[in-house]
């Protein structure tokens, strides 16, 4: 059986806080063999087990609990009216009986109800199992739904089934609020739920720092956001594949200036420049070029304006990484810095390899 190549980075668990379980389907659901699925062991489900058995054990509880519970019943009262007469004996004697009959009573008993919840319990795993088979993962609600059964029911089964073994690679995420019948697709959503959770710190931590930010570099921030959401939403709509790469990659240049930016606390006038002119122009170039597309009848002077945009955002995406760059000129500084003088502080103390080799021959002339 191929698992499903559904992942979470590509819609699973979509929540703003990462952990939730809001699920979209892409891909086709598995093929399987030839046998039949709901009995067919897989690396991912155990067989689907019939409930004669169980069944059969129920049956014999209860029948058990009639007729013991009955000779129980008549026992018990046949030492009560043989004390009440002064048989001492005759009502020791049935005592002695009815507590060996409720002995046996309770426990037809037992086996009634285990063998009643064996049954339902078995039952249900058929059920879903075929429901868990489509992806490999499904949201409790939706289990339920489809079980006609309480939420807490359907938990509480699935736990039970899992530590059975019915399911190998059974997990829940972290609010219980979806079941995964596999062990990669758990991976996946980890994995998800990490990355969001380092982005909602990364995020806390931008907007803690905005706070610190003078207004007039706060303002020119926010100017510049939504120039950004522009070229964003007119990324979304072109159709030219060259031109929306560009954008994407003047978005992801210009979300690590401002990034940057929060963390200076302060604007260069390249940064001025950027913000308040070279920006917003490339958000009116996106703009432009979504409505070129669009238009009905292209000329010539269409082609060429197209033409020219399609020229310029390679060159303004050079442009803006030569920006982002400028960030690290001193930091870039200070590590040919310190490298040059640990390179120095390494010969004086003899532990380069050159001077490792003028020792040994020195000590070979000495020889």
């Amino acid at each position: 059986m191929e698992e499903n190549k559904n992942t979470y980075t590509q819609g699973h668990m979509e929540r703003t806080s990462g952990t939730g379980s809001s699920m979209r389907r892409t891909d086709s659901a598995p093929a399987y063999p030839a046998e039949n699925p709901n009995t067919a062991v897989t690396p991912y489900f155990a067989r689907v087990e019939r409930t004669t058995g169980a069944s059969v054990m129920k049956v014999i509880g209860i029948a058990g609990t009639l007729v013991f519970g009955i000779a129980t019943a008549v026992t018990a009262g046949a030492a009560g009216i043989a004390g009440g007469l002064g048989f001492g004996l005759v009502s020791g004697i049935t005592g002695a009986g009815a507590a060996v009959t409720g002995v046996f009573t309770a426990g037809f008993l037992a086996m009634g109800i285990i063998g009643g919840k064996n049954a339902r319990i078995r039952e249900r795993y058929g059920r879903y199992r075929a429901i868990l088979s489509r992806n490999y993962y499904e949201e409790i609600e939706k289990i339920a739904s489809e079980m006609r059964l309480p939420e807490k029911t359907v938990i509480a089964d699935l736990k039970q089934l899992t530590q059975k073994g019915c399911f190998k690679q059974g997990h829940f995420d972290d609010e219980e609020t979806t079941f995964i019948a596999s062990d990669k697709i758990y991976q996946q959503y980890l994995a998800t739920r990490d990355q969001a959770r380092i982005r909602e710190q990364k995020q806390k931590a931008l907007e803690d720092a905005r706070e610190t930010l003078p207004a007039d570099v706060k303002a020119l921030l926010e100017q510049g956001e939504e120039e950004l959401k522009k070229i964003s939403l007119a990324r979304a709509v072109i159709r030219n594949p060259e031109v929306m790469q560009n954008l994407q990659q003047t978005e992801r240049t210009c979300s690590q200036i401002f990034e940057l930016i929060q963390k200076e606390k302060k604007l260069t006038g390249n940064l001025k420049t950027f913000l308040n002119y070279y920006l917003p122009t490339t958000a009116k170039l996106a703009e432009s070029y979504h409505e070129m597309e669009e238009s009905a009848v292209r000329g010539e002077n269409l082609r060429s304006a197209m033409s020219e945009i399609e020229n310029s955002l390679g060159t303004v995406n050079d442009a803006f990484a030569n920006l982002l760059d400028s960030f690290y000129q001193d930091d870039a500084m200070d590590v040919a810095s310190d490298i040059s003088v640990m390179k120095t502080m390494l010969k004086q103390d003899g532990l380069t390899e050159d001077a490792m080799e003028r020792m040994k021959a020195g000590k070979k002339e000495e020889i």
